[in-house]
């Protein structure tokens, strides 16, 4: 009989133990597969969604407003040509490292010949992109009503290395912080 109570008190502590491994293992599998989501899904995506808005499929952020007249007679908008910037990792200021941005910024240009200059020049677009997101808190990269004015920096920074009145529309296909 002695020995009928001691397999019984070694099952509870197994069970406990158990059910803790099972939540342990549940949220390492979420966590894991929400990183390889964001790191190999995120740029496709992001591609994804920057070339159905270059084909007039959704109305952007950007921040600025669209020059012209009112587009009359002319047979409709003429669509430019989207680059995508992507895969920028950034540390927020004040975060100390403990947070990062993960984003891409694809953006439209107004002409097609500007194609090789941008990718000549990638380095330098990609380097004033990661500076500027660099320089905003936390608090800044999340809060949806300063997205205008990051967006119109953004452009200010493409623009800056490209040339002014090329970029027509600034797009944030990939936007997470961890």
């Amino acid at each position: 009989m002695a020995d009928d109570e001691v397999p019984a008190e070694e099952e509870a502590p197994k069970k406990k133990g158990g059910k803790l491994l099972l939540i342990l293992g549940l949220l390492v599998g979420l966590g894991g597969g929400g990183a390889a989501g964001a790191i190999f899904l995120g740029p496709m995506i992001g591609q994804r969604l920057a070339a159905g808005a270059s084909e007039g499929g959704e109305d952007p952020v950007d921040g600025h407003e669209e020059e012209g007249g009112g587009g009359g007679g002319e047979g409709g908008e003429v669509a430019g040509v989207v680059h995508l910037i992507d895969n920028l990792v950034v540390n927020p200021a004040g975060s100390n490292g403990t947070r990062f941005l993960l984003a891409s910024v694809a953006f439209e240009t107004s002409d097609a010949s500007l194609d090789e200059p941008i990718t000549a020049r990638d380095l330098e677009i990609r380097d004033g992109l990661i500076r500027i997101l660099g320089m905003k808190s936390v608090g800044q990269l999340t809060d949806y009503a300063f997205r205008e004015q990051l967006v119109a920096e953004l452009h200010g920074a493409i623009e800056g290395v490209i040339g002014e009145g090329t970029v027509l529309r600034i797009y944030l296909p990939q936007y997470v912080i961890q």
